[in-house]
């Protein structure tokens, strides 16, 4: 597999690269547009630059200058979450690795979400001034999918995230999130990443929610980690995906208060496909997989699906003020 991977071709461009391994027909852009790089809102510029001091984490300001922060995703079909990150996310980090595959983790072909909204002229527009640092890999399947394992066909999507790193000239010395597409850091914490002295490994406390930033689960959600590049290479993305506070026998620090999960910010039809594909398949059956169980779960601020009940807070529209959303 990693051979195959090496000889990939790569599309590169003023605006996007892409590596391409699918029978599906690669899009063509539009590649003179242009449009203007969306500004920061100065309320939010404002709190993002007051937390820009190494000593809010017991940080020392990193000696050399700056350095680099890559950040790494798992792709499917969350384009508006995707927006949002690439807005929060443009200024503050280097690269932008997206991993996308044409097969649901339970088994159904599917084409890529990304290169048909970039199609389509009103989709391209919302992404066309924030995709320059987007290193993008689409593969059409993979060994371990398709064959009844979907944490197995997940495991390996996620264990490219490595190959889209070293594609895009990813560096030993770099700062890599490793994520799924509804979890992402801070503008700030992206900017400690890569102004402070942090260590090689470190877990993102993120703001958990479910459905809308009004149900907001208690207690920081620890998924969302930071390593160095060399690290990635030696443990690889679902090792760390996988680590607990104080596992692999070393303990890695916690960034707290570090970023977002937003785990079914979508429409309840949106809702039953994402049950209908991804690694949770026990989820995909009668009723957990109908809109209206989806819809009155997100009525009552509650995951209540098979054998897992979580439930939310709600948070009042008065309260919702970033950097908390």
């Amino acid at each position: 597999l990693s051979l195959y991977l090496l000889l990939w071709p790569i599309s590169s461009t003023s605006a996007l690269h892409w590596t391409w391994l699918s029978s599906q027909e690669q899009p063509t852009l539009d590649w003179n547009l242009e449009l203007d790089l969306p500004s920061i809102p100065a309320a939010y510029r404002f709190q993002i630059e007051r937390e820009q001091d190494c000593s809010r984490h017991g940080l020392e300001l990193r000696g050399g200058g700056r350095g680099r922060v890559v950040d790494t995703l798992l792709f499917s079909s969350e384009l508006d979450i995707l927006e949002a990150r690439l807005h929060e996310l443009y200024e503050w980090v280097d690269l932008i690795v997206i991993v996308e595959i044409g097969i649901t983790y339970q088994g159904a072909p599917r084409n890529s979400t990304l290169a048909s909204c970039l199609r389509l002229d009103n989709c391209l527009a919302r992404f066309w001034p924030l995709l320059d640092k987007v290193h993008y890999t689409f593969v059409e399947s993979l060994p371990n999918c398709g064959v009844g394992d979907a944490w197995a066909c997940e495991s390996q999507h996620r264990e490219l995230l490595l190959h889209g790193f070293l594609n895009a000239g990813g560096l030993d010395e770099d700062m890599v999130i490793v994520s799924d597409a509804d979890e992402f850091a801070r503008a700030s914490t992206a900017w400690t990443l890569a102004n402070c002295e942090v260590p090689d490994r470190m877990h993102i406390e993120t703001d958990f929610c479910y459905f809308s930033a009004h149900c907001r689960v208690k207690g920081g959600d620890l998924r969302l980690k930071a390593v160095r590049g060399g690290l990635l290479k030696e443990l690889g993305p679902q090792a760390i995906r996988l680590h607990k506070p104080h596992g692999l026998g070393q303990s890695w620090t916690i960034l707290r208060d570090g970023g977002f999960h937003f785990s079914y910010f979508m429409s309840p039809a949106e809702m039953v496909d994402k049950i209908e594909s991804f690694a949770h398949g026990e989820f995909n059956r009668f009723p957990f997989n109908t809109e209206m169980w989806l819809w009155d779960n997100a009525r009552m601020c509650t995951f209540s699906v098979d054998w897992v009940h979580v439930p939310a807070v709600y948070i009042p529209t008065a309260d919702l003020v970033y950097p908390r959303v």
